[in-house]
């Protein structure tokens, strides 16, 4: 379970700047191999509000520059990868969630399904604000609970840099997300 923080960073900035960086290698491949160390089971189902969320207006909001990550070794772009983030949100909880959030100021709604991560690649980040989650019931589609998240805000490059990736963890024992950052770019 993911009940504490993690911060992985898989460090080869250090090699590149000491000057052995001109042996590494970046394919989608590698950068599939860190994901999948990372998360448990990316989300390939399209996402799909439930009616009770329809009714109270939600919707479901992605930018238009954004990319829903299904297969990393072929949907990272791996040469535009150094102005990208790679923002995750992996729902370890027992319920479906939609999650309201802001990207670099813009307003997104996503739908993860429970034990599943989505990943979505946006342009370089600079901020990720997290405003919302509703816990929706997986079985009878019903609302459970909903909960703020405002306070839960990632900065570039306090927390995550471009050519990361910020997965935010949402375990069953609290209200918040846990972030882990993996680099993806040496």
């Amino acid at each position: 379970m993911r009940g504490y923080a993690r911060f992985v960073v898989v460090g080869l900035w250090a090699s590149l700047f000491a000057g052995c960086g001109s042996g590494i290698n970046i394919d989608g491949n590698y950068i599939a191999a860190l994901l999948a160390d990372a998360i448990d089971l990316i989300q390939s189902r399209p996402q799909e509000l439930p009616p009770v969320l329809v009714q109270q207006g939600d919707t479901l909001v992605i930018d238009a520059d954004v990319t829903i990550i299904v297969n990393p070794a072929e949907d990272i772009d791996v040469v535009e990868l150094p102005n990208l983030t790679i923002l995750g949100f992996e729902n370890d909880t027992d319920w479906d969630m939609y999650i309201k959030y802001y990207a670099d100021g813009v307003l997104q709604g996503i739908y993860v399904y429970q034990g599943e991560a989505l990943l979505l690649e946006y342009p370089c980040l600079d901020l990720v604000e997290l405003i919302s989650e509703d816990d929706i019931d997986p079985v009878t589609g019903e609302l459970v609970d909903s909960y703020d998240l405002l306070g839960y805000d990632y900065l570039n490059p306090d927390d995550f840099f471009c050519g990361d990736a910020l997965i935010l963890n949402f375990d069953p024992f609290s209200v918040s997300a846990y972030a882990e950052v993996i680099d993806l770019w040496p």
